[in-house]
């Protein structure tokens, strides 16, 4: 029957390979059973001592063998130990190997027996599994894609370097500590519960884009695949990679633009070609320019005769800004871009520049791009974008801005163009320069006007026109006028250092001062409008300002003008059609020159007049008066204005009749506000 155990055992042992083991400490003797010295490659029954039986241990485990049976040795507690053993033919086994100790009565060892079983397979799938978690580390440490593990609450319980990287974190830990996924994530607060209500319904959530904030507050695009995982324990937590799509969404997001530019581009376009009116085409501009770009800001200025600017439309700004006179060359931004050949570009973050137009400035505007309209030697103005954030424009967006500034340019000359032709003074209310021109008529002036001119040439010692249509005229003389420039080649302004304008004009402040120290200019060559008694003005102003006894500048002065026709026509201030252009509030009155008794007493009938009021302050804005005499009575208005005093002044004076200039009086009673009832 023991014999019989006893190859049980044996067959058992060999099955589990599982050797038993015996050391004799007294005897110095190791006794194993068969299946043991199988284990170790030693022969069956081979005499084994100590030191022999530990021969097979692998050399970096041998040290740390000995040091745990040696413990054991001392103590008497049984141990267990794990360590590898080379076999003769080079083969390495792992080995598990359980001992406990028999003491004597003195409490010395005596004894120790034990189990060592070849756990070699094993060892090897723990190795694999070690290894292959490494790599799963490694992989996610080093993955392009971030990702992370979470809680329902919103905290990362794990994220990787790249995740890290992505929100503008140092490290994962750091990234693990301070990210609140509910409060501190999502640029739009409702995405959170969004991606979570998809998770839930679904398990899982492939492919949601979102916009993050990074640790320093700039934002990054994400696209999120997650999956929700609930452990036995009841444990729930969401897992997933994330990917960085901020360059692909800002690429989509850039030929969206580049999209609108050119369809806003293309309706503008058509919009020109098929309008008449030009306020309406401006404010479309502004808009769509401000639309496009998505800025707060937009404004198109016109450029004066002056040399200063004027607010013609805008979008985004506060009520007054329309109609405010911006100064032009190098005191503002716009004055700039009419004298450079770039567009200017205002980042008031970098390098503040000289000059910032003070309603850019009250509305927080950090950055804009200005672009001329219109050719440089005879622009119209300019148009420019602002935003109040700190904004980079793309060498895209300056083409769609030059395009627009194009557009706006053609259309302007066309409309103007068109202005010019239908009327001989354009500039003037229709019906002023209606007077003129039906004077001329009755005096059997023929006016071909709105008429192009194809051919000039020489014919039989008279001059001869092919117009349009056919039409052909020939006369004596041909007076073609062009305008003017100014006479400033030989003055060596360069040698002295004087600036020069695009067009020549010498550039002076407002208080006639050009950019070489001691030198001043006046008159015709600074541009603007060039009249005799503007000169004679700049004399006087300069006079003043030299000798310290005045505060007036040229740039807050009214300059009133005379045609001088038969009749004349005269004006100061706006005409109605400009201060509808700027938005300006007013009251006007208008009255035939025939109502005018000393008119009517020296048959100069032919006329009309036109006053424009301030409702709030009943000052005079703006008179035109075309009939005999005009540059004489538009001085009336021109005291006026320059004193700041009430249209009532002239209502309450008492004025010589039969003159003209009671007819100024009869004219500004014809506001309602002043009438007799």
């Amino acid at each position: 029957m023991r014999d019989r155990l006893e190859t049980l055992l044996a067959e058992a042992q060999a099955l589990a390979h599982i050797g038993s083991w015996e050391w004799d400490l007294l005897a110095n003797r190791v006794t194993w059973s068969d299946e043991h010295y199988r284990l170790f490659d030693f022969p069956v029954g081979a005499s084994l001592d100590y030191e022999k039986a530990g021969s097979r241990n692998h050399p970096a485990d041998r040290a740390r063998a000995h040091q745990v049976i040696q413990q054991s040795l001392k103590d008497g507690q049984p141990y267990i130990l794990e360590f590898r053993i080379v076999l003769p033919d080079g083969t390495q086994r792992w080995i598990e190997a359980r001992g406990r100790a028999e003491v004597d009565a003195a409490g010395r060892v005596i004894r120790k027996v034990g189990t060592s079983q070849d756990i070699t397979e094993r060892a090897e799938v723990a190795a694999a599994l070690r290894h292959a978690e490494s790599q799963y580390r490694e992989l996610i440490e080093n993955a392009v894609e971030g990702v992370f593990r979470s809680t329902p609450q919103g905290r990362f319980l794990m994220a990787n370097q790249s995740l890290a990287r992505m929100l503008g974190y140092e490290s994962p830990e750091q990234l693990i500590a301070e990210r609140d996924l509910t409060r501190d994530h999502y640029v739009r607060s409702d995405e959170r519960s969004r991606v979570t209500g998809l998770a839930e319904a679904q398990g899982v959530v492939q492919g949601f884009e979102y916009e993050a904030y990074r640790r320093d507050g700039s934002t990054v695009w994400l696209r999120a695949h997650a999956r929700v995982v609930r452990e036995p324990g009841g444990t729930t937590y969401y897992e997933g990679m994330v990917e960085d799509v901020t360059h692909r969404r800002r690429a989509d997001a850039l030929l969206e633009l580049r999209a609108r530019e050119q369809a806003a581009v293309a309706r503008l376009g058509e919009a020109a070609l098929a309008g008449h009116d030009l306020p309406a085409l401006l404010d479309g501009a502004a808009s769509l320019v401000a639309d496009t770009l998505d800025v707060e800001f937009s404004q198109i200025l016109e450029l004066r005769p002056d040399g200063d600017l004027v607010c013609r439309t805008g979008m985004g700004w506060q009520p007054g800004v329309i109609g405010t006179v911006v100064p032009g060359r190098a005191e503002s931004q716009a004055g700039l871009a009419l004298g450079s050949e770039h567009p200017v570009v205002l980042d008031r973050d970098a390098q503040p520049p000289v000059q910032v137009e003070p309603h850019l400035v009250s509305h927080g505007v950090r950055s804009g791009i200005t672009v001329i309209i219109g050719p440089r030697d005879h622009p119209f103005g300019a148009l420019g974008v602002f935003a109040v954030e700190r904004r980079s424009f793309t060498v895209d967006d300056v083409n769609f801005l030059q395009g627009i500034a194009s557009i706006l340019a053609a259309a302007i000359a066309r409309l103007r163009g068109e202005e010019l032709r239908d009327h001989l003074l354009a500039r003037e209310d229709p019906e002023f320069s209606s007077v003129v021109e039906d004077v001329f008529r009755r005096e059997g002036i023929e006016l071909l006007l709105g008429t192009k001119t194809t051919r000039v040439s020489q014919r039989g010692g008279e001059i001869a026109l092919e117009l349009g249509g056919g039409k052909e005229v020939r006369g004596s003389h041909l007076l073609v006028a062009v305008g003017r420039r100014p006479n400033t080649d030989d003055l060596g302004c360069d040698k002295a250092g004087v600036a020069l304008d695009p067009k020549g004009f010498i550039e002076a402040d407002d208080q006639y001062r050009t950019k070489a120290t001691g030198v001043y200019a006046v008159g015709d060559v600074l541009g603007g409008p060039q009249f005799t008694h503007t000169s004679w003005d700049d004399h006087r102003l300069l006079f003043d300002i030299l000798l310290g006894q005045g505060k007036r500048t040229r740039r807050d002065r009214l300059i009133p003008y005379t045609v001088f026709t038969d009749p004349q026509v005269a004006g100061v201030g706006l005409t109605e059609k400009e201060a509808r252009q700027k938005g300006v509030a007013f009251e006007a009155a208008s009255m035939p020159f025939g109502d005018v008794a000393r008119a009517i007493e020296l048959d100069e009938t032919a006329g009309q007049m036109k006053v424009l009021v301030d409702p709030k302050s009943e000052r005079v804005i703006g008179a035109t008066i075309a009939g005999a005499e005009a540059g004489e009575l538009i001085h009336v208005f021109v005291t006026a204005m320059q004193a700041g005093a009430s249209a009532r002044a002239i209502v309450d004076a008492e004025f010589v009749h039969p003159t003209f200039s009671e007819g100024v009086q009869s004219l500004v009673m014809k506001l309602d506000r002043f009438a007799l009832h």
